[in-house]
């Protein structure tokens, strides 16, 4: 089970996601190549803070099987 932290760069949002290894190794997969072209170069949508292996517990377990998200600052 893992968290990941996860920053738009265009928005500046930050948020938490949730799931199991096989879910996020796809989702960190995804984010990292999840690109558009800006002036003619390459330029990554989202960044990824940090990922986090979480404990067993309860709470994270229904976290992750609903791949929950968390949103911890949007920035306008």
């Amino acid at each position: 089970m893992y968290k990941i932290k996860v920053l738009n760069n265009e928005t500046g949002n930050v948020w938490y996601e949730y799931g199991f290894t096989k879910f996020m190794m796809k989702r960190i997969h995804y984010l990292f190549n999840d690109t558009y072209l800006r002036n003619g170069c390459p330029y990554n949508l989202y960044e990824i803070l940090e990922v986090h292996k979480i404990i067993f517990t309860r709470k994270t377990f229904k976290k992750c099987l609903t791949n929950a998200v968390e949103y911890i600052t949007i920035l306008e």
